[in-house]
């Protein structure tokens, strides 16, 4: 089984050695990964304690969507030798209303030689256009499910 992030290693190999635990990230790759699987855990001790400024209330009160998948997109600098990062990715979930996109270029910074995440440029859109246009019935569902696209996320598409 792969960790949540879509790493192809097992939790406590992966993200899971960070959460719940004083390891941390080497890479600024590694601890975005390890976010987002907090994130889908609701673990927002770990989320405000790996981010430069404090937690906004209205982030712990919230209702956490279902996190499926998260592609990274990009990354440049952030390795073990730098003092700064970014990582572009995009985060597949779902609302009642349908599927949706977290699209993030996410800046990240050492402290203390620990990496923090520091700010973002984010886009949250309906993905619903563009899996109608891109996306077939018989195609396998692009969330991950494992499933056909027509029936799994094709079925909360509204019709044409």
């Amino acid at each position: 089984m792969t960790c949540e992030c879509g790493f192809e290693s097992n939790f406590e190999n992966c993200c899971g050695r960070f959460l719940g635990s004083d390891q941390d990230p080497e890479t600024a790759v590694e601890l975005m990964r390890s976010r987002f699987v907090a994130f889908g855990l609701g673990d927002f001790d770990y989320i405000e304690r790996t981010q430069i400024e404090p937690l906004p209330p209205h982030i712990r009160e919230r209702q956490a969507p279902e996190w499926e998948r998260l592609e990274i997109i990009s990354q440049h600098e952030g390795g073990p030798d730098n003092e700064t990062g970014t990582v572009e990715f995009v985060a597949h979930y779902k609302l009642p209303q349908g599927p949706r996109l977290h699209r993030e270029l996410s800046r990240f910074i050492r402290v203390d030689g620990v990496w923090r995440y520091q700010d973002g440029d984010i886009i949250d859109e309906d993905n619903n256009e563009a899996l109608k246009s891109t996306t077939s019935p018989s195609q396998p569902c692009p969330c991950g499910s494992g499933r056909k696209f027509g029936r799994c996320c094709g079925l909360t598409l509204p019709k044409s």
